[in-house]
């Protein structure tokens, strides 16, 4: 997720900012692809400036980290009657394998609004659980990932308020499959994709059909606010882009004015 979202950040940050003709350090000019209050963005573009700024901005990205820590606590079984205290085990070790993924969940809303958790299984004894469990079948987590929502695409349904999803399939998961195993940087992962081909046969085989839009029915985001007008959730940061977007003004104009300062005074001092 990490690496994905660092990607995703660098494709969207603005040129370096220039004084008298010298690059200042740390500091972005964010007047080549500023935020208009006035027009309406899609979900996608209102993420890239929420990531930007949650990377960029101190006091955002403090604060939504903050909010992931204080959201988070550890996960316990509360149901111990009607059976079910049978399976108290199983579900503590489900527990246990999830603890450390919720932060990223987290994480992911608060920036996005959105989140898109995947999970895949496998049917084990369950005494490779707990030995109470005996020679009982069940399933239990084998993977977990989060999908980049920036390729996830919903569609709203004509009845209810649930959404139908799409997996917007990314140009580098093209070619990978279609190369079978060749990655951008020329290195060979051929056992890579021959696991993809096992275990996701038909994502395989629909990109090889020229499929670009695949569709998730077993997904199951996590939104923030759903709204009857809109496809998409609303971000958290949505309804302060416009004013990030001034104090980022300000931070240039006060670089400006203190590398105006300090020009000058370098002048002083030589003459």
């Amino acid at each position: 997720m990490e690496s994905g979202l660092a990607k995703s950040v660098a494709s969207f940050a603005p040129t370096p900012f220039m004084v008298n003709g010298q690059y200042v350090a740390g500091y972005y000019d964010p007047t080549v692809t500023p935020f208009d209050n006035s027009r309406e963005y899609t979900y996608h573009e209102y993420i890239k400036y929420c990531r930007y700024f949650y990377e960029t901005d101190t006091i955002v990205g403090t604060v939504i980290e903050r909010m992931v820590d204080m959201s988070i606590t550890k996960l316990r079984n509360r149901r111990n009657k009607d059976g079910v205290e049978t399976y108290a085990k199983y579900f503590d070790a489900v527990a246990e394998y999830l603890q450390p993924y919720l932060k990223a969940v987290a994480l992911d809303y608060f920036i996005h609004g959105m989140v898109v958790p995947e999970m895949t299984y496998e049917t084990i004894m369950g005494n490779k659980v707990d030995q109470t469990l005996g020679r009982k079948r069940v399933q239990f987590p084998t993977n977990f990932w989060i999908r980049n929502v920036e390729f996830i695409e919903l569609r709203r349904k004509p009845v209810g308020m649930e959404r139908a999803v799409y997996l917007r399939i990314p140009q580098d998961e093209i070619d990978f499959i279609l190369t079978k195993g060749k990655r951008k940087d020329g290195s060979d992962d051929r056992q890579g994709y021959l696991d993809l081909v096992r275990e996701y046969p038909a994502y395989v085989r629909a990109i090889e059909k020229g499929q670009r839009i695949f569709p998730l029915p077993d997904a199951r985001p996590i939104y923030r606010k759903l709204r009857s007008y809109k496809d998409y959730p609303k971000p958290y940061l949505q309804n302060a882009l416009f004013a990030l977007q001034h104090k980022y003004y300000l931070k240039i104009m006060d670089r400006s004015i203190a590398a105006r300062a300090s020009e000058l005074l370098r002048q002083v001092k030589v003459g």
